[in-house]
């Protein structure tokens, strides 16, 4: 979900997984997406080539991977999973810390 001018705009996705960065991906192709930020291609990179077949540690890899330092960091890297609620969470680039959270999930 993307809010742009106001409005709230649902992506959907074609593959059993998604990749999120900090830019906007709305209204874009997958070839565009790629070639507006290196971290988004390397992580659908990286899935891709996994089938989307990643455990939770595999999938914190890869954003460990992507993440950057400088003087705009990576602030936060969150693993969900849709089926289970299961969620990890990485603060400040902290990879060997992992908070870890589970929701609730509604059967419909």
């Amino acid at each position: 979900v993307e809010f742009i001018d106001g409005e709230v705009n649902a992506i959907r996705n074609g593959e059993p997984w998604q990749v999120a960065t900090n830019f906007v991906i709305y209204d874009t192709s997958a070839e565009t997406r790629g070639s507006l930020c290196s971290r988004y291609r390397r992580a659908h990179e990286a899935l891709e080539r996994a089938d989307g077949s990643v455990s939770p540690e595999e999938a914190m890899a890869v954003l460990e991977d992507v993440s950057q330092s400088g003087a705009l960091p990576t602030i936060w890297s969150a693993v969900y999973n849709m089926t289970s609620g299961d969620i990890e969470i990485v603060v400040g680039r902290q990879y060997h810390e992992v908070h870890r959270f589970k929701l609730e999930m509604r059967r419909e």
